[in-house]
């Protein structure tokens, strides 16, 4: 089991991952362990890959340029 102390640095490296992705993340209280915050950040990776994927996949691309090429 971990100690609180291994518990805070472990949530302080999640709380620096989320400010890395323009997330604002306060510790508030002990409730919030490193598990939840490790998982808010991945869920956020993902979104933003996701949507990364679709902004720049070649159909998106294909109808973005079909758009400016007709205009």
């Amino acid at each position: 089991m971990a100690t609180k102390q291994e518990n805070l640095q472990k949530n302080s490296w999640w709380i620096n991952e989320l400010e890395s992705l323009g997330v604002n993340a306060n510790v508030r209280n002990e409730l919030n362990s490193p598990q939840e915050t490790s998982h808010l950040a991945e869920n956020i990776k993902h979104a933003y890959y996701q949507a990364y994927k679709e902004a720049y996949n070649d159909d998106s691309l294909t109808r973005l340029l079909h758009r400016y090429e007709c205009s």
